[in-house]
């Protein structure tokens, strides 16, 4: 039973998971699906990624927002 709800809450997490556009340190464009769990595999702080994706800070270790013009 616990195995079947687990499979629910993925599927549910990937309905609504977003896209998001960054720029990695070395200054290549990535396109990721499901930040949360891209930020889990890869040591980055969620949170501190979606503010660098609002614009309320700048970058976070080097992770940063396109500019668009």
């Amino acid at each position: 039973m616990e195995e079947l709800r687990q499979r629910g809450r993925e599927v549910i997490r990937e309905k609504y998971a977003k896209t998001y556009n960054f720029l990695i340190p070395d200054g290549d464009l990535v396109i990721i699906h499901n930040l949360r769990n891209f930020c889990q595999q890869n040591g980055l702080n969620v949170c501190h990624m979606r503010s660098v994706n609002a614009g309320r800070i700048k970058s976070h270790r080097g992770w940063r927002k396109p500019e668009t013009c």
